[in-house]
């Protein structure tokens, strides 16, 4: 092509790309209504926000920055299904899928959705007219589907929908209202058995005060385990409906500094050392572990505890650090990283560590990065990343349902900054609690989520008598264990619609 020809094809694509941008703008801002094949449910046109390139025109939902982080689409085939105007179908493409398909009702939202495919020049996705009320809709295996505010569609077709899924079904209701736990998480675990509840959204771009959730489900449970984690990282304080931990308030982290009266003295008095002191020099850290770590040795027994957050684990933990502090390397030799490989080899220590620990380079990295975080945290007094509460269940709301953890350790509880209670069933980030606690900060930013991979350990008249029918999804299929389920969210998502990360 001659310079002039070039110059020629640049006005002709010029010219394309504003006839398009018109014509999307034109078709989004018609007052039209759509009526779906299922009792004539009607949605508005520009429902969903959408980009064009680095605008984006609003819609009645907000546009959807984080909707699929952590959900690991990379490589993967995905269908979106009753897909709207394709902004998560053309999102989930942007997350490097191998193909993205969408599929929508609606003739006129597939051909506005094509013409922005063109516009924003997304090459790996097609959308489509289907049906997904109906069986035989998906023509093809899919690796993952996703379903944004669309169930009430998909559940006409739920078991032919899933069967063509071979991985992971990720799903955000509708407007939460009472018995939602069992119209999503009851039905759609029939058929894919692990999920988790990993986040929420509001209604509407104007309707902050409703919520709806964000639930995965997967055939395999190394698929959801970690959701919550990667979606902490990626988003970090980007994240929505933190709750914030008063860590001086919550048993589950004040238990981890101390386990009898002198070494819980000790831990408090560099609590109290610390919290008036930031950006503290390597030297004085340093000195301030060796100093406590002697005073756990003082107090020692015979046979101690070996688990996490033993005062025999800190005081190895604090050698250790003091170690790579001085400069030396975390390799088998470090008094913490040794201590750690007995502890696995003896089967004491958390499994998922022993593949690490028997690799000595991916050791060597992960203790630099525990150790790294610990000590930001001393200095700061805040996370980078918040940490991740599973199955928090509010205990006034287990008590008013029958349910009881009484038989429970009382460490296993925290409080929220206004003061609400909740029974922790399992908790990521235990040695940046730790540190937070020594530091003198006083809240915890902190992501909620419920999964049936953390099983629960509830009694009370509503289990003892066999409410419900359980069958195989424990516990979680007790309707009372729905309902304090539903509550807890409740109360989780009261007022949080502007509540941020606290500062350090």
């Amino acid at each position: 092509m001659t310079g002039g020809d070039a110059s020629a094809a640049r006005t002709v694509l010029g010219e394309l790309d504003s006839g398009i941008d018109q014509l999307i703008r034109q078709a989004l801002q018609e007052n039209i209504a759509s009526y779906s094949s299922l009792n004539g449910i009607v949605t508005g046109n520009a429902y969903q926000s959408v980009r064009l390139r680095g605008e984006i025109l609003p819609g009645f939902r907000r546009p959807s920055e984080g909707m699929l982080a952590g959900l690991q689409l990379e490589g993967r085939r995905i269908v979106d299904l009753g897909c709207n105007l394709g902004e998560h179908t053309r999102l989930a493409a942007c997350a490097n899928a191998a193909f993205v398909e969408g599929i929508e009702y609606e003739e006129l939202f597939v051909r506005i959705a094509g013409l922005v495919n063109v516009f924003n020049r997304i090459d790996n996705i097609l959308i489509r007219q289907g049906d997904v009320t109906r069986p035989g809709c998906l023509t093809k295996k899919y690796d993952v589907g996703l379903c944004f505010s669309a169930y009430v569609y998909v559940r006409e077709n739920i078991k032919d929908i899933t069967d063509n899924i071979s991985r992971m079904l990720v799903l955000e209701t509708h407007a939460l209202d009472q018995g939602w736990y069992g119209y999503y998480v009851g039905e759609v675990s029939r058929y894919l058995p692990y999920w988790i509840i990993y986040g929420f959204t509001d209604h509407g771009a104007k309707l902050e005060v409703q919520k709806r959730a964000c639930i995965a489900f997967a055939r395999e449970r190394d698929e959801v385990a970690e959701i919550a984690e990667r979606r902490a990282i990626e988003l970090n304080h980007a994240l929505r409906h933190i709750i914030n931990i008063d860590i001086s308030a919550s048993p589950r982290v004040v238990s981890l500094c101390g386990r009898r009266r002198a070494t819980r003295a000790a831990f408090a008095d560099l609590r109290q050392s610390l919290a008036g002191r930031a950006g503290m020099s390597t030297s004085a850290i340093i000195d301030a572990l060796v100093t406590v770590a002697g005073e756990l040795d003082q107090h020692r027994r015979p046979i101690d505890d070996n688990d996490f957050a033993s005062d025999h684990y800190w005081s190895y933990f604090f050698k250790g650090l003091a170690e790579y502090l001085a400069g030396y390397p975390t390799d088998s030799k470090n008094t913490y990283v040794s201590y750690l490989i007995k502890l696995s080899d003896a089967g004491n220590y958390d499994p998922a560590m022993r593949e690490i620990l028997a690799d000595e380079v991916v050791t060597r990295e992960r203790m630099r990065w525990r150790f790294d975080t610990f000590v930001e945290i001393l200095q700061t007094k805040a996370v980078r990343t918040p940490v991740i509460v599973y199955n928090a269940m509010s205990h006034i709301e287990l008590e008013r349902q029958g349910l009881s953890v009484n038989h429970r350790e009382p460490e296993e509880f925290v409080v929220d900054r206004d003061g609400n209670r909740y029974w922790t069933a399992c908790i990521d980030g235990h040695h940046r609690l730790a540190a937070l606690y020594l530091s003198g900060a006083e809240l915890c930013p902190s992501l909620f989520a419920w999964s049936n991979l953390h099983p629960l350990d509830l009694r009370g008249v509503a289990t003892a008598t066999g409410e419900g029918t359980p069958s195989e999804a424990g516990q979680w299929g007790f309707p009372a264990v729905a309902r304090a389920v539903e509550a807890t969210v409740s109360l989780c998502l009261a007022d949080r619609a502007a509540d941020a990360v606290a500062p350090a």
